[in-house]
């Protein structure tokens, strides 16, 4: 993956428009292996990698890419996907996910996050390129084989793929009503494998006493067809679990479950993924989660999302193992694949104080059991009796969390996503009812407790085939499933994008300490005599010697403590975002920085949000702070000081997984609550007092924006900067902390709290400056607050930043070298908003500071406990004061014009806009057209020449009033000038003047 930036094409052709009506359609329908006929006006590489030696036919990709702003793209019908030949069209699907600066819906705004689908093939470990490509009119589309169909009856939908049609229930969530394969290979699908009405599938819950709760009793579920298009479609159902009582509805009189389902059809595929969760809409406590009170948990022995087959029936089945076991089951049996922990070697027996590591043996167990127990035995203390337990067929420590069943008229595999990392978890294959993905089995020593505000979801597939044998090893259908295909850009193109802010690119000479240590998360291989002897390995050592494993835990990270009392990290400093992160900006695109981002991010999206309407507003979709004091179940309050979304809102964009959407908007919905009154009091935020806290929600809001472009969420970050950074700001150049953010508390003056709000403010007036709009108040505050870091944060001599300013006597009383770094982004938002070479010296200073080689890796306190916690933080702060010492160094190549324009004529003069792709001084010499070398006629004069320079920056517009136009059709020349003087480019520019 090795390239350079003349590898990324965002601009190739840049000066042209995206000119064309969106009716303008080519005449002749096209085959799949049509080519494009026109030249795009940009194309962008895709890289897609094989990663599990396995070949891949024509399998779908869905994955999230940015565009940039310019050339702007402004409709979906002027996309599409190429062959790694840049000509060949493969069929497509492209969602809009967010557009800059508007609305999905205001297709005046141009892109900014797509959603594709589309088919790739690879050898087993091939590496392959597609392009995404632009073209000025609507992009040419292929006329497909098998379209993807979705027709809605009356009483359910059905979906036919090519080589499957499902048919899923409107008046019950039963998981599949019925599945046709092609079983004789003649293209028809006549060949149901489910038993007909069968009101056994579906979520199946067991509780004390016997009582039985099923989906398919859920009369009323609500189902919507969420995204239809000839690639992929997406269905959900949503619902309540009741109980089915004297041939009547009622509901459960104990806090009822609700359960949402995704379901992903691809065209020409066999498989269909399923994304579940599992939700307790309660509160917490029977009080508000304030004062606490009865916990108000759902209990129950068993959780099972069943599909019923055929009764009598012959079954084989091949189970995941760290060997596949192959085995048939009977009538009156069932065999079981259990996972019990994590298998690592760190497990220990159940205690009484964490019923959530209630292990009873190390890794997994396949079992044969009886389906039900011999007349006359009976169960007594609510224990299984060693008569139904079994025989024990296999055991592991670490199962992948598939199965296949073999029935009589084709083949069905199942896979669970993070199966064994997520224990307690089962598979059962019965020979009187079916198959069994029990998500919370009954096996487990304890009864399962899901407590109110807490959900969870878990990630699926189910593939129906007509084969006729069990697979020899592991199925493919199973392993396409657990180790996808990750396309991804040129780090670069991610970058060029500004789609997702602003950061650095790898660069181990530039930042050398810093690279080694964000590789040591991962990788941890200390140079000899440089290692910490006391703390070893990576954050996969950290997570087998912690056990960090299980439902509720897997994808956090840990702060210190033991089973019995847990600190727990709550995507502390945002983790989540850091491995994304990591993993988007490398040259190599590390698989392992991904898959980490990914179930922190699923962690954070199901647990670390309180899921409840029924508490306090303050409490109600909000991020719970980390469990800083020996709490073991992430039962903290959510909390402003403490919380932070960019890793779950940029995974959100590369998946387009709706959970994590939906999770995004519950947060959003509870910043929104904590406004007071935003007529009355606008900008007045509660349970916002500390400095840091006014930081993050205003970093969250507009977080929030960039995913959304809802210009609610920047009007909410405006108001709050200005009630509650700038007011009390006053003619100062720093915040007092205290309770009352208006009232001066002791004098005390906290920097490094401070540097989150420089930092928000600083962002904030970058976003402004984009939108070609202008914040004069807060601009000064800002500069007011970079004031105090370069006269006061530092101590030069120490080489150490201030920890706490006293006001009073205007002299620092304490000192912290590791948190230096956090004020390196805002003192470099400086530099880009102004070119002001003193702030980028600043930034550099700080963050080189905080990013001192020490140990090995870097270390902030004892109290985060692990080199990669430790890593986070610093890569958490200093991102952008990093890609602002890349920019200032000529890393990213010589600047290119993007765009111009002419406007708001007065009298006999123009506004020129230029867009250009690097900070640049744009010099202007104009004159009427016809010049002897293409340039004006009167040539250049010093009366004639007009030069501003823009602030360092991607996409940097620089605006030029161009006086004395003739009226006649004007040439000038805009030559763009680099930071050391040196003209760099040249580009003819023509425009008319319009008429009076």
């Amino acid at each position: 993956m090795m390239h350079t930036m003349k590898r990324c094409s965002w601009v190739l052709a840049s000066i042209l428009t995206l000119a064309g009506s969106l009716d303008s359609v080519l005449a002749a329908p096209l085959q799949e292996s049509q080519k494009v006929g026109e030249t795009p006006i940009f194309t962008v590489p895709i890289t897609v990698e094989e990663p599990a030696s396995v070949a891949r036919t024509s399998e779908r990709v869905t994955f999230g890419i940015p565009l940039p702003r310019h050339p702007p793209v402004l409709f979906v019908e002027r996309l599409g996907i190429l062959e790694a030949d840049s000509r060949t069209i493969v069929p497509s699907q492209i969602r809009v996910q967010s557009r800059w600066h508007g609305s999905v819906s205001n297709n005046r705004k141009p892109i900014r996050w797509i959603l594709v689908t589309f088919p790739a093939t690879l050898l087993p470990g091939e590496t392959t390129i597609y392009y995404l490509a632009a073209t000025r009119g609507k992009f040419p589309r292929p006329r497909r084989e098998n379209e993807l169909e979705v027709t809605e009856n009356k009483n359910s939908f059905e979906i036919s793929t090519g080589p499957l049609r499902c048919e899923i229930s409107r008046d019950r969530f039963d998981l599949f009503r019925q599945v046709w394969i092609d079983q004789n290979e003649n293209g028809k699908l006549e060949s149901p494998l489910l038993p007909d009405d069968s009101h056994a599938s579906g979520i199946v819950i067991e509780r004390k006493g016997g009582s039985l709760y099923t989906s398919s009793d859920d009369s009323a579920p609500s189902i919507s067809l969420m995204e239809a298009g000839p690639e992929r479609a997406v269905l959900s159902v949503s619902g309540a679990l009741r109980s089915n009582t004297q041939n009547r509805i009622t509901r459960d009189q104990l806090a009822e479950l609700r359960y949402r389902a995704w379901y992903f059809f691809t065209r020409g595929s066999s498989s269909v993924r399923v994304l579940l969760t599992i939700h307790n809409p309660d509160r917490r406590t029977s009080k508000n989660i304030e004062k606490g009170g009865d916990e108000l948990a759902h209990e129950f022995e068993d959780l099972t999302l069943r599909l019923a087959l055929k009764p009598g029936d012959p079954r084989k089945i091949l189970f995941s193992g760290e060997k596949p076991y192959t085995s048939s089951v009977e009538t009156g049996h069932q065999l079981l694949l259990y996972q019990d922990s994590s298998g690592s070697h760190t497990f220990a027996p159940p205690t009484k104080a964490s019923p959530f590591w209630a292990t009873s043996f190390q890794g997994y167990q396949v079992r044969k059991l009886l389906e039900k127990l011999p007349e006359g035995v009976v169960v007594r203390n609510d224990k299984i009796p060693k008569e139904r337990q079994g025989q024990i067929l296999s055991r592991g420590k670490k199962s992948a969390g598939w199965a296949q069943v073999l029935l009589p008229k084709g083949r069905i595999t199942v896979g669970v996503r993070d199966f064994t990392e997520n224990f307690p978890k089962a598979i059962r294959v019965s020979g009187d009812i079916g198959l069994d993905l029990s998500l919370f089995p009954g096996e487990w020593s304890v009864p399962h407790r899901i407590p109110g505000g807490v959900q969870k979801t878990h990630d699926m597939v189910f593939h129906f085939d007509s084969e006729d044998a069990l697979s020899t090893d592991a199925p493919e259908s199973a392993i396409r499933f657990l180790r996808p295909l990750l396309p991804t850009l040129y780090s670069e193109d991610y970058l060029r994008s500004e789609a997702l802010g602003l950061f650095s690119l790898e660069d181990p000479e530039r930042f050398a300490f810093s690279e080694e240590s964000t590789r040591a998360m991962i990788q941890y291989s200390p140079p000899r005599g440089q290692g910490n002897p006391k703390v070893q390995g990576s954050i996969y050592r950290e997570r087998e010697d912690k056990d960090l494993y299980g439902w509720l835990n897997y994808g956090d990270h840990y702060r210190g403590g033991s089973k019995n009392s847990r600190y727990w990290g709550n995507n502390e400093f945002d983790f989540s975002w850091v491995m994304l992160l990591s993993y988007l900006r490398g040259t190599r695109h590390d698989r392992r920085f991904f898959e980490n981002g990914r179930i922190m991010a699923l962690h954070l999206q199901d647990i670390d949000i309180y899921h409840t309407m029924r508490d306090l507003p303050s409490a109600n979709g909000g991020v719970r702070k980390h469990d800083a004091s020996g709490i073991i179940d992430h039962s903290r309050p959510p909390n402003l000081s403490h919380f932070w979304i960019a890793g779950l809102s940029l995974y959100a964009q590369l998946t387009g997984d709706p959970p994590a959407h939906k999770a995004l908007s519950e947060i959003a919905d509870w910043i929104a609550a904590l406004e007071s009154s935003p007529k009355r009091s606008p900008g007045l935020v509660q349970h916002c007092a500390e400095i840091r806290s006014r930081g993050w929600v205003v970093l969250a809001c507009l977080d929030l924006y960039e995913l959304t472009g809802e210009a609610p969420h920047l009007e909410r970050a405006k108001r709050i900067l200005h009630t509650m950074v700038i007011e009390p700001l006053g003619a100062k150049s720093y915040l007092l902390s205290g309770s009352d953010f208006r009232k001066a508390y002791q004098g005390d003056v906290v920097p490094w709290q401070m540097a989150y709000v420089t930092e928000a403010l600083g962002r904030y007036l970058h976003i402004q400056r984009d939108r070609g709009e202008r914040d004069l108040i807060a601009q000064k505050a800002f500069f007011q607050l970079l004031g105090f870091y370069e006269a006061h944060g530092f101590d030069q001599e120490k080489n150490i930043m201030c920890y706490v300013w006293d006001s009073i006597t205007e002299k620092p009383s304490a000192f912290n070298a590791n948190l230096s770094q956090t004020a390196a982004n805002g003192l470099a938002y400086g530099y880009l908003l102004t070119g002001n070479q003193k702030h980028l010296d600043w930034a550099t200073t700080y963050f080189e500071a905080g990013n001192q080689r020490s140990t090995y890796p870097a270390y902030y306190t004892t109290t985060l406990g692990t080199p990669a916690k430790n890593r986070c933080l610093q890569l958490r702060f200093g991102q952008v004061a990093m890609f602002a010492q890349q920019l200032a160094a000529g890393k990213f190549g010589h600047p290119e014009i993007l765009e111009f324009e002419v406007s708001e004529f007065r009298g006999g003069s123009g506004l020129l806009r230029v867009t250009a792709s690097h900070p640049v001084s744009v010099r202007i010499v104009y004159g009427p057209t016809g010049g002897p070398t293409g340039g004006p006629t009167n040539g250049p004069t010093e009366e004639k020449l007009q030069t501003a320079r823009s602030a360092p920056g991607f996409s940097t517009q620089t605006e030029v009033w161009v006086r004395d136009l003739p009226p006649e059709e004007v040439q000038a020349v805009a030559i763009l000038i680099d930071p050391a003087g040196q003209r760099v480019r040249s580009k003819v520019l023509k425009f008319t003047r319009p008429p009076r």
